[in-house]
């Protein structure tokens, strides 16, 4: 088990959120790679959470965006946004199961 500090996880989060890879994060915190790919493997861990926190914000935030750019009528913000309502479509029917 890897031992992080709270400065560590923080640089994943802001990492992640900048959609640098897994193995570019372990680089920054200064961990072994393989150490650190075994670590994310781990959904309960703080590292995982970190790191997905930092994902899903950043995939939050662009979103926002395109769905606002569609709502002024941007024709390709509009093709995105059709997308995201697909996957989400596909996401919610895989929970149902």
């Amino acid at each position: 088990m890897m031992n992080l500090t709270n400065e560590q996880l923080l640089k994943i989060e802001e990492s992640s959120a900048c959609f640098m890879t897994p193995e570019e994060i372990a680089v920054i915190i200064e961990q072994p790679v393989n150490d650190f790919l075994k670590v994310l493997k781990d959904k309960s861990s703080d590292a995982y959470l970190a790191y997905q926190r930092g994902k899903v914000n950043q995939k939050l935030k662009l979103r926002k965006r395109v769905i606002e750019m569609a709502e002024y009528g941007s024709h390709s913000a509009g093709q995105m946004a059709e997308v995201y309502i697909v996957e989400q479509s596909k996401s919610e029917r895989n929970v149902e199961t």
